[in-house]
Formats: structure tokens, C-alpha cells, sequence
């Protein structure tokens, strides 16, 4: 789980379209599907859960920013003459043991403002490492959120075949032992997503679309599923770059740069891998923006299915 979910910087706000003053709001992010009709209620859930997430991305990148913007700020005072001319030092202080047994606070450095101030500076692209390294985890929890709550509602993937058969018959009797079906659904669904865990993210989320029937929104030009998933391509070799602790550029991370969806990531090949604000904001726009095809492609399914169940 992504370590920004409990701090929430921005927020979102519900409105109805019949408010008096709907049109006068200053922006409109995602458009929620109301309906009454229980086969499309996964698109109800779905477009519930995009403020939500927007929010979730938002105040994770917020919380990174925040951090680097203070690294920044530390190093403009620790380099100011002002502060070198005072004599001060900068401290760091930690744990260390004295006479064996007493755990004591300890100076383990101690800086002149010009050290104290690299310092800080040399310190931003591990901070915007992390930070990638979440915004990733956002993905990854986003997809198997939306995933997840569409086999709630369409549960059929579960029911074929003659594995199933057992768990077709706690499905046809749910009504009479909700129960039953509750915890037997719960077992499977938890199953299943360990089993996907093996598969990149990128094909996760090519799976939903497929499993949903969702396709890129009418009015798109430029962009598609097929786009959206090399971009979560090119985030995914990033971060496991990252997370393996690989100093220079990779192949396949300098060709994802010289594609028009690399979200402005300029790579190349051996040189070292060195991040700053710039690298989160451009993560967190797709982030975004992703969140806004997938809304219109929602809304876009849902209605064309809403004439199958209004003609039965």
C-alpha cells in the first residue's frame, strides 16, 4: 500500500448536477454514473472511486514535493553567508552507546554551511527516488481497486468451466446463504490477485480493459489503451531501476524516452540515473490523466450496455 494513502493534502467535492450553482464551479474533474439499474452498478462503483484516487495521487506527489521543496529551502540557508559568517555548525545527531549499556543522542557529523548545503542538495535525487517508488504503488493499488470492483459485480470469470463447478453452486444459492458466498467470493478474489501479482502491471491493466470491454474514448486522437500501457511500461523500468539500485540508464529505459508517450522522461543510455520534482510532476499528470480516460471510457461502456437492459 502506498505510504500516501492516510495523508490527504486536496480533497474533492461531490456535486449535483441540478445545484444552482453547478455551472459557476470553477472545474469539474470526473462525472460520477448514477444508475438504477443493477448490471451497471460496476460503473457507478467505478467512477465513485476516480475523485478518490485523484486525491490519492494528488497528495502523494504533494507530500514528495514538500520534502524536495525542503531540501532546497535547507540548502539555500546552510549556504547563505549570513549563516557561514555566524560560526554555526550544522549537527546531525543519533543513537550511540555509552558505558555499554546507556543509549545516548550523539553528534555523528558535524558541517560547515557550505557542506551542510551540498549536502541537502546531494540528498534530492534519493528523496524523488522514493517518491517515484510510491507514485508506482499508487498504480499498482489503483488497477487492482478498479479490477476488483468490477468481479464484485461481475463475478462471471470465477463461475466457468468445470473447476468452478462447486462455486457455481455457493454462487447460485448467495441469496438464500449470503454469507457462504461472501467468504467464498473473498477467498477467491484474493487468490486470484496473488496469482497476477506474477504478471507486470501493464499487462494487469490491459486485462481489466479487455475483461471490462473498455476502449479509448471516442473523442481521443492521440492517445489510446495501447499508449497508456507503454507509458506504465516505461514508469514500471524506472522504478524497478530504482529499486534495484541501478546507477546508470538502461536500454529500455532510454528507447521508452525517445517515445511520444514518455511522459518528458529524457534518458539516456549510460548516463546516470538522476531525478528531481520535475520527474514526479510527470508522473502524476499521467497519473491524472489516466484517471480522466478511464472516466470517460466508463461512462462511454456503461452507456452502450444501458440499451441492452432497457430493451429487455
Amino acid at each position: 500500500m502506498s505510504l500516501g494513502r492516510n495523508i490527504r493534502f486536496v480533497g474533492h467535492e461531490i456535486h449535483h448536477i441540478s445545484e444552482p450553482n453547478f455551472k459557476s464551479l470553477p472545474q469539474i474533474d470526473n462525472i460520477i454514473y448514477k444508475t438504477t439499474i443493477e448490471e451497471l452498478k460496476w460503473a457507478e462503483e467505478a467512477t465513485y472511486k476516480i475523485g478518490e484516487w485523484r486525491d490519492i495521487f494528488r497528495s502523494t506527489y504533494i507530500r514528495w514535493a514538500l520534502a524536495i521543496n525542503g531540501l532546497h529551502q535547507a540548502s539555500k540557508t546552510y549556504s547563505d553567508p549570513k549563516w557561514r559568517r555566524s560560526g554555526k555548525k550544522f549537527i546531525v545527531t543519533g543513537f550511540r552507546m555509552r558505558n555499554e549499556v546507556q543509549i545516548v543522542d550523539a553528534p555523528i557529523a558535524k558541517w560547515d554551511g557550505n557542506v551542510a548545503a551540498d549536502a541537502h542538495l546531494k540528498s534530492v535525487n534519493m528523496i524523488a527516488s522514493y517518491g517515484i517508488i510510491d507514485l508506482y504503488s499508487c498504480f499498482e493499488e489503483l488497477i487492482f481497486d478498479f479490477y476488483k470492483s468490477y468481479l464484485k459485480h461481475k463475478p462471471d470469470v470465477f463461475l466457468v468451466g468445470p473447476a468452478n463447478k462447486d462455486f457455481r453452486k455457493i454462487y447460485n444459492n448467495r441469496e438464500s446463504d449470503p454469507e457462504a458466498w461472501n467468504s467464498a467470493f473473498e477467498e477467491r478474489l484474493g487468490n486470484w490477485q496473488r496469482k497476477k501479482l506474477y504478471e507486470s502491471l501493464p499487462q494487469v491493466f490491459l486485462s481489466y480493459m479487455n475483461t471490462v470491454g473498455l476502449e479509448k474514448p471516442k473523442d481521443y486522437e492521440h492517445t489510446s489503451p495501447e499508449t497508456w500501457v507503454e507509458t506504465l511500461k516505461g514508469i514500471a523500468i524506472l522504478r524497478n531501476c530504482l529499486t534495484h539500485g541501478q546507477k546508470f540508464v538502461p536500454e529500455d529505459l532510454a528507447e521508452i524516452s525517445k517515445k511520444p508517450y514518455s511522459m518528458g522522461f529524457n534518458f539516456k543510455v549510460g548516463e546516470e540515473i538522476n531525478l528531481s520534482t520535475k520527474h514526479l510532476m510527470s508522473v502524476e499528470l499521467f497519473g491524472d490523466q489516466l484517471l480522466r480516460a478511464l472516466n470517460i471510457s466508463i461512462i462511454e461502456k456503461a452507456e452502450k450496455e444501458k440499451i441492452k437492459y432497457i430493451n429487455k
